[in-house]
């Protein structure tokens, strides 16, 4: 037997709302929602490229040099050269 769903209630704050959903099943309050619109970023195209020692060496070495991840400064590199033109 079917027993009848309470509404959603209303919650002062994101505890109070874990509080619940940790005791209470979401599928039996799934008619009282609706889909959320999401979107996401275009993904990044990944490259792998093999580097000798000497480079890989030099390269992190730039990369703490100016303070940033070394995959943010090969990114940097690449994008200078393929603007030049």
């Amino acid at each position: 037997m079917n027993k009848k769903n309470s509404k959603i209630p209303a919650f002062k704050d994101d505890a109070e709302a874990a509080e619940f959903w940790n005791t209470h099943d979401s599928t039996k309050y799934l008619s009282q929602t609706k889909p959320a619109r999401m979107s996401f970023p275009k993904p990044k195209h990944k490259v792998v490229i093999d580097l000798g020692d000497r480079q890989w060496h030099r390269l992190i070495r730039l990369a703490c040099i100016r303070r940033i991840p070394y995959a943010n400064l090969l990114e940097r590199m690449v994008s200078e050269k393929l603007s030049v033109n």
